[in-house]
């Protein structure tokens, strides 16, 4: 073969291989209950571990379950809106939710008008570092 073709080939199975690896964080779903809410109304959240293990959270003195963080849209970027504040002497590493499970939570926020979207951090695989994950985007009017 000539060198060429092993540089094609070299860069066919590079683009896969980092294909698989993106795809493999994507088992974690993320949905509100709507796609638009008025300011007074609550979000229902839904997170859904699609991995066959557990994976794990950071745990937050200040918020029972699974910390979120709610992010605005504006000016052409996502700009933290929301989180609850976590203490470093009754925080911890980590929590974890099991294989399969699903997680339901519900934001009672005094939401602005606008374009939102939530974020979470697990740990996928150990000794790795926090992967975000993000929800559909809803509507505030």
């Amino acid at each position: 073969m000539k060198p060429r073709y092993y540089l094609l080939l070299s860069l066919f199975i590079f683009s896969f291989s980092c294909n698989k690896e993106d795809d493999f964080y994507k088992d974690v779903v993320i949905e509100t209950d709507k796609e638009k809410y008025s300011t007074k109304e609550n979000v229902l959240i839904k997170v859904s571990n699609n991995y066959a293990d557990e994976i794990s959270y950071y745990k937050c003195s200040s918020y029972d379950g699974i910390p979120p963080s709610v992010l605005k849209y504006s000016n052409n970027e996502w700009t933290g809106f929301w989180g609850p504040i976590c203490n470093g002497y009754s925080s911890w590493c980590c929590n974890g939710l099991d294989a399969k499970e699903i997680y339901l939570d519900t934001l009672n926020l005094n939401f602005e008008k606008g374009i939102y979207r939530i974020e979470y951090s697990f740990i996928i695989k150990h000794g790795e570092g926090y992967h975000s994950f993000y929800s559909n985007e809803f509507q505030i009017e």
